[in-house]
């Protein structure tokens, strides 16, 4: 476990950190082995690929792997976090494809370390380190990139530190850290739609059109126009297909007084009212 930060983590809070690195989990706990069944909230951190800290800080690629794994624990609301020294490194040519060891994991972590560099130009020397992080699944298939950058003040002499401590050390981390909130923000807003299995496809509602009935129309006197809701559908008399539904049915014709009716058709109605004649006003008294 690495020693508290000295240069502030852009994304997650100083007091986070602490607390992280008091509360770590024993190693076994935080453990991933392959061909152990991995819950849908397993999170499994392969060896991180620290090359630019090969010569000052050996043990960097499993020590960052499993503190990925604390954080996702302490941060990452249900996400179960575990480190896995038995994958492949974050770099290996492996990772190109799927790793039998890795199936049925829903989210693996890949982070590389690909930069430490001093920074000159601040009011005090400084190291910057560059990370990238990838989460994949068991396919290969990319679910999240974070790029992220991380300082540490090199004030102090190298050779009185240990080798978490010294500055590159210290700055890769604070890179690591960050692309790992960036991660824990993802986690927390995307696991259930974005890992969850789809689901079934549901069929299409299919509306049918309702059932048909037919009934006749005739009138006294004959040659009514037929209009339902509405509609121009002939003139008496006549046999008309309706739907089994309400309708209006009204019945018009010059000099004759419209007839109608609001019914729910039945099969084999018949229909034939009688259209009183308009009458013609009384002439005025003279």
């Amino acid at each position: 476990m690495l020693p508290p930060m000295r240069a502030p983590i852009l994304l997650v809070p100083a007091l986070i950190s602490a607390l992280v690195a008091g509360g770590c989990a024993p190693r076994g706990e935080n453990t991933w082995k392959p061909g152990v069944p991995a819950k849908k909230n397993t999170v499994v951190i392969a060896p991180v690929a620290t090359k630019p800290l090969a010569k000052l800080y050996a043990q960097a690629s499993e020590d960052f792997a499993y503190d990925i794994a604390n954080r996702i624990d302490f941060l990452g609301r249900d996400a179960d976090g575990m480190a896995a020294p038995e994958l492949p490194v974050a770099d290996d040519p492996a990772w190109a494809a799927a790793v039998p060891a890795a199936a049925g994991i829903p989210v693996i972590v890949l982070v590389r370390v690909t930069a430490i560099e001093p920074i000159v130009n601040v009011g005090r020397p400084q190291m910057e380190a560059t990370c990238e992080l990838r989460a994949i699944d068991a396919s290969g298939r990319e679910l999240f990139v974070k790029t992220a950058h991380g300082r540490a003040d090199t004030t102090s002499s190298p050779k009185l530190m240990s080798d978490s401590a010294k500055p590159e050390s210290q700055a890769a981390w604070a890179a690591t850290a960050n692309a790992t909130g960036a991660l824990i923000d993802w986690l927390r807003a995307r696991p259930d739609r974005e890992l969850a299995p789809a689901p079934a496809p549901v069929p299409p509602v299919v509306v049918l059109p309702p059932a048909l009935v037919t009934i006749t129309i005739a009138s006294e006197p004959d040659h009514a126009d037929v209009l339902v809701d509405g509609v121009l559908k002939g003139t008496t008399p006549m046999a008309l297909s309706l739907p089994r539904r309400e309708v209006r049915l009204r019945l018009e014709r010059q000099g004759r007084i419209p007839w109608e009716r609001v019914f729910t058709p039945e099969a084999e109605m018949q229909l034939a009212p009688a259209l009183d004649q308009v009458q013609s006003p009384a002439p005025a008294n003279r």
